[in-house]
């Protein structure tokens, strides 16, 4: 009798892949067990003929269920004393050693059979918000430990009926080990509150006279009579909070009035909000798509996608001077029901405050944001790991570029080439931060987490990092943070490398975004490689602010050879959104006090006396400030939000303006006065046209110009790479030169990447000892 042991890892668990091997190795007729053990899965598979097994073996891969991905398999013939009768699905067990090779399962949109079930009148689970199975539904948001079986689950307390306890033993049905498996009877149960907490579970009549929902005995009905009432309170243009995946969403009417009215309340003056539809046929109706971006919007991540050309005028205040609105198809049964009689789209944003993480509680959305919504949408099954939605563009030649890694995408697993016996947890920087965590042969890499600014960025940030390192029982040896000590990220580091009595090492934050790079196209083992970096800020190697480096790689060593010339900021706290600040320190440097009587700026007297003394000044190289500078000539006079500058150039560019502003190349600088003495001549006629597109071009030049000078393969990164213009007219001029460049794939090139770049830049032998 033959006898082999096979162990796979990747994302296996909470995909139905045992009962996927239950039913594959029944249709060979072979014998032994399947079970999860924490880390994968593991199979013992038996019969007399070793040719069967190979068959059976090698139709694995080939046939695996949608939403698995396998990152490893191990084979190995063993001796068996056993003689198996049977193959059986065998109850789960703990494999602590290899947990790292286990993928924490990702939160997916519902899936087409979960849908189909979900609108027919005849099946159990009509319009049911919380139907899913092995292809759909939550995961990450609702994993306290592995193996991912339901104890270990946010679903742990809620005991399945008859029926939903016979589909989840029954190895042949859709929803085998479905670990948040639930029906009308035997689920989750919605509620709807008012701003003072006032349980007000009521239909509203025509005449708008609410009276209580009479004594219903149907959990069913009593959950679809709290959906009519949320939308009918959207009708009545009210602003509803409503728990969805990963947390609270504010949703309502695409109205002007109430999207003013929303904003006054969210304090966020000027901020896109994204609209969400039923289905990829609703939205067609309003926006032409390209056949990627059908792609990206219709599958089992559904992240939201930034897209041009809508068909229709949304109100002006949707998404003020931006020619981008951000759009998400319902990926949650809930968010279907929302929709159920109701023909337009609906505003759709994260219901938290400004810079801090999303609201998950009930109690927390009445302590927070009850000033925000007028209705609020509660359901009984907690959230115990907060995720938000993805971010998404897709670029001319159809790569995607993740702006957010979040809900679908990640937690990511990543295989690399190298292999280390030492925990190394990296801590990214204090932006759009992320962790990750290296071992043996993997880094897992969490979801977005977001800016450490606020108390409660910093509670997610450590429940992260704790929530990691206990699913996959590890304790850090080592200890990599951003080389800016003065970071939340690299205090905590400090703290950290105490507690476990761990080696801490630092990394130059550009060079990170280098080696992200590198590492996310599996590239770093070639030799002469440019990196451009642009980004907004971080330390750099000279005690400065840098943002807009180029590097060389060669021969295992990693230079700066030329950045833009450095320019003096007018420092504050708040000198990142005030773009006169950014102006002012730029053009004192190039006109000294000849300027002061040509700018429009409130103050401008102080600010050169500031700039004269150098009181709280520092010196930068960041193509962000400078988009910053040139947004202000544009009309932004100070951000709203981060990213304002360059998503108002964006909307400005004009691809029929083909001219550029001059510029310098001197030794190691690129020297860019007579593009900023230009841009003052182009202001005094109005041109925001011409200034932004120009801007956009001189860039291209400038970096084109570096690649044919340098002559080497391309890598670009760091937040300014987010720039869908700027992105696409680079790699239209690098096509036509036939030049060979990457840009980033499953990493985001903002400071999301961080984390994965001191990784990759500790396995480079790059970081601060």
């Amino acid at each position: 009798m033959q006898t082999c042991k096979i162990n796979i890892y990747g994302i296996v668990q909470g995909v139905g892949f045992r009962p996927f091997i239950y039913n594959l190795a029944n249709e060979f007729a072979l014998k032994g067990y399947v079970k999860n053990v924490g880390s994968g899965v593991e199979i013992v598979i038996q019969d007399k003929l070793e040719k069967n097994i190979t068959y059976f073996i090698k139709a694995i891969p080939l046939r695996i269920p949608q939403n698995a991905i396998i990152s490893n398999i191990f084979i190995k013939k063993i001796k068996s004393k056993i003689i198996y009768k049977d193959f059986t699905i065998k109850k789960s067990t703990l494999e602590i050693g290899n947990l790292i090779y286990s993928a924490i399962p990702q939160d997916l949109a519902i899936c087409n059979d979960c849908l189909r079930e979900f609108n027919s009148t005849s099946n159990r689970r009509h319009l049911y918000a919380f139907i899913n199975c092995i292809n759909c539904g939550p995961r990450y948001s609702i994993i306290k430990s592995l193996p991912y079986d339901r104890k270990n689950t946010a679903m742990s307390n809620f005991v399945m009926c008859e029926i939903c306890n016979n589909e989840y033993n029954n190895t042949m049905d859709r929803r085998f080990h479905a670990q948040p498996n639930s029906c009308h009877k035997c689920g989750i149960s919605l509620s709807i509150f008012d701003k003072n907490a006032k349980d007000c579970n009521e239909n509203l009549d025509s005449s708008n006279k609410s009276k209580k929902i009479p004594n219903v005995e149907s959990p069913k009905d009593r959950n679809i009579c709290v959906i009519k009432q949320a939308q009918n309170l959207i009708y009545k243009n009210k602003i509803l909070a409503i728990k969805g995946i990963g947390g609270f969403n504010f949703v309502c009417k695409i109205d002007f009035n109430v999207i003013d009215r929303l904003r006054i309340l969210k304090n966020r003056p000027s901020k896109p909000f994204a609209i969400m539809f039923r289905d990829l046929a609703h939205l067609k109706r309003y926006f032409h798509i390209s056949d990627m971006e059908e792609k990206t919007l219709n599958n089992p991540i559904s992240p939201i996608l930034l897209l041009k050309n809508p068909k229709i005028t949304f109100p002006s205040n949707l998404a003020p001077n931006l020619d981008t609105i951000g759009v998400i198809i319902a990926y949650s049964p809930l968010h279907k029901l929302l929709f159920r009689n109701q023909k337009k789209p609906l505003i759709f944003t994260s219901a938290n405050l400004s810079g801090e993480p999303l609201v998950t509680t009930k109690d927390e959305a009445f302590k927070k944001i009850a000033n925000v919504f007028d209705y609020l949408v509660d359901y009984n099954r907690d959230i115990i790991n907060p995720i938000d939605d993805s971010v998404n563009i897709i670029l001319e030649n159809k790569k995607r570029i993740l702006l957010r890694a979040a809900r679908g995408y990640y937690p990511l697993s990543v295989k690399i080439d190298f292999y280390t016996s030492s925990v190394i947890l990296a801590l990214g920087a204090n932006q759009k931060n992320q962790i990750a965590i290296f071992y043996k042969n993997f880094v897992i890499i969490s979801p977005f987490i977001g800016d450490l600014e606020s108390v409660d960025s910093i509670n997610l940030f450590q429940q992260t990092i704790n929530l990691f390192l206990d699913i996959y029982k590890l304790k850090p040896a080592i200890i990599l943070c951003d080389a800016h000590s003065q970071y939340q990220s690299s205090k905590i580091a400090l703290s950290l490398s105490s507690k476990f009595n761990a080696k801490l090492f630092r990394i130059y934050h550009h060079r990170a975004h280098f080696y992200s790079v590198l590492f996310d196209n599996n590239i770093y083992k070639k030799d002469r490689i440019l990196g451009i970096i642009f980004d907004g800020t971080g330390f750099g190697e000279d005690n400065n602010i840098w943002g807009g480096v180029f590097f060389i790689k060669e021969k295992n060593t990693l230079k700066r050879i030329l950045h833009f010339k450095y320019f003096p900021i007018i420092g504050d706290n708040n000198y990142i959104r005030d773009n006169k600040k950014i102006v002012a320190g730029i053009l004192f440097s190039i006109f000294g006090n000849k300027i002061l009587d040509e700018l429009p700026i409130e103050n401008i007297n102080i600010y050169y006396q500031i700039y004269k003394q150098n009181l709280n000044c520092f010196l930068t190289s960041s193509v962000g400030r400078i988009f910053d500078f040139v947004a202000f000539f544009c009309g932004v006079e100070k951000q709203s939000y981060e990213g304002e500058s360059g998503m108002i150039i964006e909307s400005l560019y004009d691809k029929n303006i083909t001219e550029s502003y001059k510029y310098e190349i001197i030794h190691n600088e690129i020297i860019l006065d007579s593009m900023f003495r230009e841009i003052l001549q182009d202001y005094k006629y109005g041109e925001k046209v011409k200034i932004a597109s120009k801007f956009i071009n001189t860039l291209v030049a400038i970096v084109v110009d570096v690649i044919v000078r340098e002559n080497a393969i391309v890598v670009f990164s760091g937040g300014v790479f987010q720039n869908k213009i700027l992105c696409d007219r680079l790699i239209c001029e690098l096509n036509k030169r036939k030049i060979i460049y990457y840009m980033h794939d499953k990493i985001p090139p903002n400071d999301g990447g961080i984390a994965f770049g001191q990784i990759a830049a500790y396995l480079s032998n790059d970081y601060l000892r």
